[in-house]
């Protein structure tokens, strides 16, 4: 139980130099999810979990499985005429989110140089389960609108990760990074479209991706 606690700290502080300096006040304190991640705290992301023991040292790769998207419950009730609009203007933003996730996220990883992508699962791969979750644009869908009708806000919405990372092989959880982030706030009302969703999302997704790469490279060089 020692040399696992000990472990523990070891993990906890090496993957949170990117993510926020990180403590051991959860795993005293026994606070666990459901699948055994502990909490850790974090002042770079909201929420860090993870595994007892987790060794990211001799991963050199990752594959990056296609992002969930769900959006906020009941958000766009009122935007649109019929239920049939508001469907198809979350559709097609769903589409384009996804793929700007993966487009974004290989952008940022292929540019840092430290891990390689790949589509196979192998002992030197980490796989990546990106959700967006209770994703929000003042304007969703510029397509569902009437052609006169123009959005003003101070931003254009918000949206939350939540990344988990596994052994490729085994399936095996290692961590958990919950992480809310909002769109530009520009302080006074400015006019919205599906053009600043791409902007905002990219910028967003990219900070992700780069929070991450970091953090792993941190976790590796200092694994025993």
């Amino acid at each position: 139980m020692a040399r696992n606690l000990a472990t523990l700290v070891m993990v906890v502080t090496s993957l949170s130099l990117s993510l926020g300096h990180a403590n051991l006040y959860a795993a005293e304190q026994g606070d666990t999810s459901f699948d055994q991640l502990t909490k850790v705290e974090s002042k770079k992301v909201d929420e860090l979990y993870l595994k007892s023991g987790a060794d990211f040292s001799h991963y050199d790769t990752l594959m990056l499985n296609e992002a969930d998207v769900a959006f906020r419950k009941n958000a766009y009730r009122n935007d649109y005429a019929t239920r049939g609009q508001m469907k198809r203007g979350m559709e097609r933003a769903s589409v384009k989110l996804k793929a700007l996730f993966d487009e974004s996220f290989r952008e940022v990883i292929s540019e840092k140089g430290n891990y390689k992508m790949t589509d196979q699962p192998g002992d030197d791969t980490l796989l990546l389960e990106p959700k967006l979750m209770n994703v929000y644009f003042v304007n969703l869908d510029d397509m569902s609108r009437a052609s006169n009708v123009k959005v003003y806000a101070e931003s254009a919405g918000e949206m939350t990760l939540v990344l988990e990372l596994k052994d490729s092989v085994t399936g095996e959880i290692l961590a958990r990074i919950v992480d809310r982030q909002e769109a530009t706030d520009w302080g006074r009302l400015v006019r919205q479209t599906s053009v600043d969703n791409h902007q905002q999302s990219k910028r967003m997704i990219k900070r992700w991706a780069s929070q991450l790469n970091d953090g792993l490279m941190e976790s590796a060089t200092r694994q025993p």
